[in-house]
């Protein structure tokens, strides 16, 4: 009987042992692309707090059963990947790797995808936690390409999103990092609070990929809040509007002046000779990094922006320089 019991304390052990190397190794091999099923993924949306505002919830056509656990329409709205779609992504995926430096491979190791249905979230990619989110009609795009075998063209459409959301989690396990890009290199600052902004903050559209919206550009003395909001006939999380509106402040505190203005950041002059050519995508530091990074891995494969450049990208890559030497 000792031995039996020994026995098994044995297999017991070795099995641990196994699993914690598989856990320790997964992370470093480069080319691992999981397509999670729905039960695992729903799990982890059960851990995410959706701040939604009342104009989110209608925008998203969110039932109001769900609206006490928003979780649940996600859950009830998600699909398993076909056979098809896996070979799809990883050939888009492999036509990256065949073009990126080895040393930059980083951004497409590990990847996580999950699949919506057509009508959540208008359809747009998007990422929570350390998952990738497309829906059915997104990931058809690349049948197209595929059948005409323009690997090129694929990676210009829907690569770029893939890198652009897969910096998204990488700012999420390396928050530090973007901190400094933002603050260092890019005179962005981060607040506490931004004072007598309550009616800006109802009207926000919630962005998974940018949740705090606390930062304000600085520039020639003129401290900017840069935000999405909803348009005054919004049907859908689509009708945005990308705007600035210049602040004052008294040391740490950040208040919105009386009767401000409103500025479509394309006119907002600080913001756009620092990241000129820069059109959408540029709301939030998040959002800023990903279109930046995937316009330098398209310039990197040669493939296109071959001429794009500003002061914030310039900076960037001297900040990338720095990261890859740490």
């Amino acid at each position: 009987m000792i031995k039996v019991v020994l026995c098994i304390i044995i297999l017991l052990f070795i099995m641990l042992v196994f699993n914690r190397f598989k856990e320790f190794k997964e992370p470093f091999n480069s080319e691992i692309i999981q397509f999670l099923d729905k039960d695992s993924v729903c799990l982890k949306l059960k851990t995410v707090n959706y701040s939604y505002t009342k104009l989110d919830l209608q925008l998203r056509h969110i039932h109001s059963k769900y609206h006490n656990n928003i979780y649940k329409y996600y859950c009830d709205h998600l699909l398993e990947y076909s056979d098809l779609e896996k070979k799809l992504i990883n050939w888009v995926v492999d036509g990256m790797r065949e073009r990126i430096p080895k040393h930059l491979q980083f951004i497409i190791n590990n990847l996580k995808f999950a699949k919506f249905q057509n009508n959540v979230d208008n359809g747009y990619p998007h990422t929570n936690i350390d998952i990738i989110f497309f829906t059915e009609s997104y990931i058809s795009n690349l049948l197209y390409y595929y059948n005409n075998n323009d690997i090129e063209q694929s990676i210009k459409d829907i690569g770029a999103v893939i890198i652009h959301e897969a910096v998204h989690v990488w700012q999420r396990k390396d928050s530090k990092a973007f901190i400094d890009l933002f603050t260092n290199y890019w005179n962005f600052e981060k607040i506490s609070k931004m004072y007598n902004g309550e009616w800006l903050e109802s009207l926000n559209r919630y962005n998974p990929d940018g949740v705090d919206t606390n930062w304000i550009f600085k520039l020639n003395k003129k401290n900017i809040f840069i935000l999405s909001i909803y348009k005054d006939d919004a049907r859908t999380i689509g009708d945005v509007n990308f705007i600035g509106v210049y602040v004052e402040k008294n040391g740490n505190k950040c208040v919105i002046p009386e009767e401000s203005k409103l500025y479509p950041l394309s006119n907002i002059k600080e913001f756009n000779s620092f990241f000129t050519h820069l059109h959408g995508n540029h709301y939030h530091p998040n959002e800023i990094s990903a279109e930046m990074m995937s316009i330098y891995y398209l310039k990197i494969m040669n493939l296109s922006h071959k001429k794009f450049e500003n002061i914030g990208y310039n900076n960037m890559l001297v900040w990338l320089d720095k990261y890859l030497k740490n």
